[in-house]
């Protein structure tokens, strides 16, 4: 059985090694390190595991295909550029000084007076940092997600920029962080756990080696290679299957990472940096080619299963082995003379302990053989796979690259959909046209935390190119057909009462056992029935989000609760859960799955009002061309099939399940159920009567006056939306009727039910009936609300 994501973020972050080299758990290459036991390193511990859970739910039918592309954010080439300007004119006031505090901070790590790219966050100022480096990298990183995605169409592209908002939500939120700061080790708990769900990783990128920390992604694609992963690679494939390549699609084979990373280190090292990380990297390659040779085993764990072992690392050509050779007898000398003076932690690692005391540092002996030179020469005469640095550029890296080049140049950039969410992390800040809840506003500040946080992981890839949009299939366990039978054998009207209508422990026959257990048995064979859907496949859609994967982000919210530090509930709520959906609703899908028999539960009902919000762009969407792009299907659980919804579909099928409701002597309190129809029957009034329901009565705050616009361009929705009103005239009718007739009993039976707040944005005699429930002055103690007009113009996002 695969494992759940946070189950499986578990096995990988244990708090110790689980296969050797692992430079994630143990900590020697970290500073600051975690702190074990502290509430300090729990919240960052339980946040990156968190932001895990949330990005792996999102990823269902895109899990074969994800990619990630290595790059630096706040390090890299620049940060070298950085300090490299700062030590070149040292006597310039704030120049020394940053330079100091780079230094000082290397010599309380290594005892040495030398440079280092490492925590420059804490040595530099941060508008320096921003600027100069952070800022340029980020738009870098955007380019390169571009042409990644012209040259490998079928890939869903994860790459560092994606995951910027949920670090940006953690620093800016004192109410999620209070005070703690992401470190090397946070990033390295997500990013090194992210490489795990890969099927391709990319080298690219100019000076790649010089981004320090992507030494550990690099680490732990050889560590996946080599089958070390494999049991908890289960929901993606062996390590076998996983590919190292370079950007025009060459594998790259391990001589070449190894000979990328020893240029590094070379050059960084005789211009008076640490590269702790890169050389410990380095060692790691040159000990799993002596484990692949049989020249030796690793310590303290099993030696690599050839059978699991990826071809490039099992299938090594004589030449490869030569220059592997070739590679050892200069770097090896190089390092024992210059480089174990950034290794003051090395004994911790049972398999670098072992490398550097029978390996390294005899060889220390050879480098009086050796000059500068000579080994620069050595290692800068031929360029390898993955590394774009060289200017010896072979030619037929030239034609790949001329190739790379034409494939970006015919890309038709115009007709690229948009699938980035570019808003800095502004979550639940886009307020309806129509029918705002703000259920987001009505949580706790706990939820109010966490939420943000969340939806920045779950928004951190790109799908891909050939498949660039997604469905939400809306399966609430408690919901759908069992849930109506169960009502039915009950003799209820309200999903609510069911769920104590039976004893829950002792009867066999308790809702939990024959509705919400047979449910989630049934979902993954639904879920494989929508993934083989030709209506599916036409649109593009290859990422299917269900409510399930919502469930198990609110479960991973309750375990790693200490993400969050303000106080407040143990878990996520029900509301909270259904905020989380409608945001990303908003933002991502651009269809959804009603399942067969939705009108059941009360947060499905409200689901398909959202889908309708937004097929009648009633939502502003966060990226262009967005807006009114959604199509409602219901799925059929027995057939597999889909079948596209008009208005007419939604409101009839809801209606005739809230008209049954409202006809019994005490209508039930279903009051989700008759607000979503109420403003469904809106949407149709803005439709039938356009020049008094369609209009948007503001007030510009520029200026005072009062404007006036359409509601709903219907000209801009789907045509299949409301067809049905020209082209079959007894659908129409039988929706005017139904139309005339719920109306009233709505009037008469439900508003009772609703909030006063629920009144907002449905025409006055609604309001009339609430007052008249609930008594003339029963406003006078709420929110006053003045109808349906607004008081101030609104403008969406461009």
């Amino acid at each position: 059985m695969t494992l759940s994501a946070s189950d499986r973020i578990d096995r990988i972050l244990p708090g110790r090694q689980i296969c050797p080299l692992d430079f994630i758990n143990l900590p020697i290459h970290y500073d600051p390190r975690p702190e074990p036991g502290t509430e300090y390193t729990q919240r960052l511990t339980d946040a990156a595991k968190m932001s895990y859970v949330a990005a792996n739910e999102m990823g269902f039918g895109i899990q074969d295909r994800l990619a990630f592309r290595a790059s630096g954010m706040s390090n890299g080439a620049l940060a070298y550029g950085l300090v490299e300007d700062y030590a070149s004119d040292p006597a310039q006031g704030f120049k020394k000084i940053h330079l100091n505090n780079i230094i000082s901070l290397a010599m309380r790590r290594f005892g040495k007076a030398v440079k280092t790219t490492q925590n420059l966050k804490n040595t530099v100022a941060g508008s320096e940092l921003l600027n100069r480096v952070i800022l340029p990298n980020r738009e870098a990183d955007y380019r390169a997600g571009n042409l990644m995605e012209s040259t490998y169409p079928d890939q869903a592209w994860v790459y560092p920029i994606g995951y910027e908002n949920a670090v940006r939500m953690q620093k800016s939120s004192n109410a999620l962080s209070q005070g703690a700061s992401y470190q090397d080790w946070t990033f390295e708990y997500w990013w090194g756990a992210r490489v795990v769900d890969m099927n391709t990783f990319v080298y690219d990128g100019e000076k790649r080696f010089d981004s320090r920390n992507l030494g550990i992604e690099d680490n732990m694609a050889n560590l996946i290679q080599l089958g070390y992963l494999d049991k908890v690679r289960e929901h993606v494939g062996p390590g076998k299957n996983f590919d190292v390549l370079d950007r025009h699609g060459n594998h790259v084979p391990l001589t070449d990472r190894a000979w990328g990373r020893a240029k590094h280190v070379f050059e960084r090292t005789e211009q008076g940096y640490a590269s702790d990380l890169a050389i410990s990297v380095l060692l790691g390659e040159f000990m799993i080619d002596d484990w692949l040779r049989g020249k030796s085993a690793p310590a303290e764990f099993d030696a690599p299963d050839m059978k699991k072992v990826h071809p490039v690392l099992a299938k090594r050509s004589p030449e490869e082995l030569a220059r592997m050779d070739r590679l050892k007898e200069v770097m090896l000398p190089y390092i024992a003379e210059k480089c174990l003076d950034f290794q003051p932690f090395y004994q911790e690692d049972p398999n670098l302990k072992k490398y550097i005391e029978e390996v390294v540092i005899p060889a220390k002996g050879q480098f009086k053989d050796l000059k500068l030179a000579d080994v620069q020469k050595a290692l800068f005469s031929e360029d390898i796979l993955g590394d774009m640095n060289s200017s010896d550029i072979r030619k037929e890296k030239n034609a790949a690259a001329k190739a790379f080049d034409t494939a970006a140049n015919d890309n038709g950039f115009l007709s690229k959909p948009a699938k980035r969410r570019d808003t800095d992390g502004h979550y639940f800040k886009t307020p309806s046209r129509l029918f705002n809840d703000d259920d987001y506003g009505q949580l706790s500040l706990w939820e109010q935390a966490a939420l943000p946080y969340m939806m920045g992981a779950m928004e951190s890839f790109r799908l891909p190119e050939n498949a660039p949009r997604s469905l939400f299939y809306v399966a609430e366990p408690k919901g759908g057909p069992l849930a109506e039978a169960y009502m039915g054998k009950h003799k209820l009207d309200w999903l609510k009462e069911a769920y104590s209508a039976e004893d829950q422990v002792d009867s066999k026959h308790s809702f939990a056992q024959d509705v919400i257990a047979k449910n989630k048995q049934k979902h993954p064979k639904n879920l494989a029935k929508l993934a083989k859907s030709d209506a599916l496949g036409k649109r593009g859609i290859a990422n299917i989000v269900s409510s399930q994967n919502f469930i198990n982000i609110a479960e991973a919210a309750e375990k790693y609760r200490n993400f969050v530090a303000a106080a407040g509930p143990q878990k996520i709520s029900p509301r909270a859960r259904l905020a989380l959906m409608k945001e990303w609703m908003h933002r991502n899908p651009q269809a959804i799955a009603l399942r067969k028999g939705w009108e059941t539960h009360h947060d499905e009902t409200q689901l398909a009002l959202e889908a309708l919000k937004i097929a009648t762009g009633l939502v502003d969407r966060p990226y262009d061309g967005g807006n009114f792009k959604m199509e409602i299907f219901v799925f059929d659980e027995k057939s597999g099939s889909l079948e596209k919804q008009s208005l007419y579909d939604l409101v009839t099928t809801l209606g005739n399940a809230v008209e049954a409701k409202l006809d019994k002597d005490v209508p039930p309190p279903a009051r989700e159920h008759y607000l979503a129809l109420a403003r469904m029957l809106r949407i149709l009034d803005a439709y039938k009567d356009p020049g008094g329901m369609n209009v948007r009565v503001y007030k510009d705050r520029t200026d005072a006056d009062t404007e006036k616009d359409e509601l709903i361009q219907w000209r801009n929705a789907d045509p299949a939306l409301m067809a049905f009103m020209h082209e079959d005239m007894d659908k129409k009718n039988e929706l005017n009727e139904l139309r005339t007739r719920l109306r009233e009993k709505l009037l008469a039976g439900a508003v009772q039910y609703f909030d006063q707040s629920d009144l907002e944005g449905l025409d006055q005699k609604y309001e009339a009936a609430w007052k008249k429930a609930h008594g003339d002055d029963a406003s006078a103690q709420r929110r006053k609300y003045d109808g349906r007009k607004t008081t101030q113009k609104w403008e969406g996002p461009t």
